[in-house]
C-alpha cells in the first residue's frame, strides 16, 4: 500500500530535511513507482527537501521512495531513496 502524501499546503508548514541528490538524471516521479510519470530529471548536487516521516515514505517495486520538493523543478514528487543523502 502506498501512503498518500500530505497536501502541499500542509507540507510547507512542517520542518523540512534537506537532501542532496547523489547521481545524474535521477527521476522525480508523480507516484512512487518505476512506472510513475517522470516530472523531471535531477542532477548530482541538486537539493531535495522532505519532511522525512512515515507520510512521506513508500516502499514499492523493491525501492524505498521519499516524497518531497525538488528545488530544481519547483515541484513535488517521489524519488528513490538510493539517490539522495542527508545534506
Amino acid at each position: 500500500d502506498v501512503t498518500e502524501p500530505m497536501l502541499k499546503e500542509e507540507f510547507s508548514t512542517k520542518k523540512l530535511w534537506t537532501f542532496t541528490v547523489t547521481g545524474n538524471d535521477v527521476r522525480l516521479r508523480r507516484t512512487p513507482s518505476l512506472q510513475g510519470e517522470i516530472i523531471g530529471l535531477m542532477q548530482k548536487g541538486d537539493q531535495f527537501k522532505t519532511e522525512w516521516t512515515d507520510e512521506t515514505y513508500a516502499y514499492a517495486d523493491g525501492i524505498e521512495w521519499e516524497y518531497g520538493y525538488s528545488v530544481r523543478h519547483n515541484a513535488y514528487g517521489w524519488v528513490s531513496g538510493s539517490y539522495i543523502t542527508l545534506a
